[in-house]
């Protein structure tokens, strides 16, 4: 029933008005509600709502759109791990190692190495190497790289063998004069060709110990005994006898002061003295005009 006064009646209006208000905006508030709630649940993808609840909050699954993008890295994963190769521990049985191994690269005996091509290993050296190498579970690619780095310090040490020779035959020829030189080399080779067989001589060859100075002046020295006994020629093409040398000498220093050898006024004398300390550096090796 409506109110008599037109106050109350106001105020019956006013609250009515109020009261539906409240009860639209409860309705409207809950239906927001119910909204909010069902797009939160539609923001998660429904493949996913399959996953276990302790893992599915997980946030590696934000990497995937949609099942097959986690199918395939899955795929590629045991794809890899069939391709990797697992170190065998110290209790491994051997078909383990062996498998590990085969997985490498290495051959199943020694016989599955190829020797590197001019490298110079002989083959009863190069079934030493493959042996080893073997044994050690090395690849054909590393075996080779070590047969050549092996290679390569061998012919350095030859070359710096050889310039270590080089220098040394220069100082030889410096102290023994050019003619000297000459001769001595050639006696200490016919010392060598009578008294070394074909392999001891091929040795000096092939080693280059046949330039070592000191074997130089060691053969000379031979040479220059098995000369003067007539068990060796002692001529050298080009240069005096020691008898012929001998008389030379005594013939420029019965000169005189005539001899320009003799004497530093006249034209040549340079020449003259260097002739003939070589003429005493082959009548008497070692001594000085």
């Amino acid at each position: 029933m409506r109110p008599r006064f037109r106050l109350l009646r106001a105020e019956g209006d006013a609250a009515a008005a109020a009261e539906g208000q409240g009860a639209g905006a409860g309705a409207g508030a809950g239906a927001a509600a119910a909204a909010g709630a069902a797009g939160a649940a539609g923001t998660v993808p429904e493949w996913r709502q399959q996953i276990p609840e302790a893992i599915r909050g997980e946030k590696t699954w934000d990497k995937f759109k949609d099942p097959a993008a986690f199918y395939q890295s899955y795929h590629a994963m045991e794809k890899m791990q069939g391709s990797m190769v697992s170190i065998p521990g110290k209790d491994a049985k051997p078909e383990q190692v062996a498998a590990f191994r085969e997985k490498l690269g290495v051959p199943k005996d020694p016989g599955g190495y190829t020797p590197p091509q001019g490298e110079g290993l002989d083959q009863a050296r190069w079934q030493r190497w493959t042996g080893h190498a073997h044994k050690l579970g090395l690849t054909p690619e590393q075996l080779t790289g070590l047969a050549t780095l092996e290679a390569e310090e061998r012919a350095d040490q030859g070359r710096t063998m050889r310039q270590s020779f080089t220098a040394g035959l220069d100082a030889l020829k410096q102290e023994w004069g050019e003619g000297v030189f000459a001769k001595n080399v050639t006696l200490a080779s016919r010392a060598v060709d009578r008294h070394m067989s074909p392999e001891g001589k091929k040795f000096l060859d092939d080693s280059g110990l046949g330039d070592h100075p000191e074997l130089v002046k060691a053969w000379a020295s031979v040479g220059a005994l098995l000369a003067e006994d007539r068990y060796i020629e002692g001529r050298v093409a080009g240069l005096p006898s020691v008898d012929e040398a001998k008389a030379e000498i005594a013939m420029i220093r019965a000169a005189g002061k005539a001899h320009p050898a003799n004497n530093p006024s006249l034209p040549g004398h340079h020449e003259a003295a260097a002739k003939l300390e070589g003429l005493y550096r082959l009548a008497h090796p070692g001594k000085a005009a």
